[in-house]
């Protein structure tokens, strides 16, 4: 559902392939030669370390670790059906931005990180330094300017090649943001908090 409404706000996202339960069916899926990504579609998080998001090239390879994954358990949960996605080249490195809302106060803030996404907790625990949090309190409806720039910048600095990337960074935090703002009645039922 995120990655569908991301791709009708104008932010890339890989190109979904379908959702699977068996293992031939991936494989036809993932054609020839073409290299996917198979994500196991269980409600827990850490499925990546625990093997349930794996690379395939070409639909022999595809196949055999759907055969593989699907069945198996994650945290409990049995695996089921499989994601199947194109897989991109990461060109840029991988960065976390998040945004969300203090229940207390009701201002906006947006969390950026260019040391990715996977373990962002044991990022902020660990490496504080690499986590920006930026506060906006006026709850505009678009991102201010002044703070784009200050998250863009921040993770362009831990990125490679990352001063080619500022422009685009910072389309895509204020998409985000602008998406967050549009979509946060939504997310806390029919109150709105703006």
């Amino acid at each position: 559902e995120a990655k569908r409404v991301f791709g009708q706000e104008g932010i890339s996202v890989p190109r979904s392939l379908g959702v699977f339960e068996k293992a031939e069916d991936v494989g036809r899926a993932a054609g020839a030669g073409a290299n996917v990504m198979l994500k196991s579609l269980v409600l827990i998080g850490g499925r990546g370390k625990a093997g349930g998001v794996r690379k395939a090239a070409g639909a022999a390879e595809a196949a055999a670790l759907a055969g593989e994954m699907l069945g198996r358990k994650i945290r409990g949960y049995e695996v089921e059906r499989l994601l199947v996605e194109e897989a991109v080249e990461t060109t840029g490195g991988a960065a976390y931005i998040g945004v969300t809302m203090n229940p207390a106060d009701f201002n906006v803030t947006v969390i950026a990180s260019p040391a990715g996404g996977v373990d962002i907790e044991q990022v902020a625990r660990e490496t504080p330094d690499k986590v920006l949090r930026v506060e906006l309190p006026g709850n505009d409806m678009t991102l201010p300017e002044a703070a784009a720039d200050r998250l863009a910048g921040f993770l362009a600095a831990g990125l490679p090649d990352g001063k080619a990337l500022i422009g685009g960074l910072k389309d895509i935090l204020s998409k985000l943001y602008a998406l967050f703002q549009d979509r946060k009645s939504v997310l806390y039922g029919n109150r709105l908090y703006r």
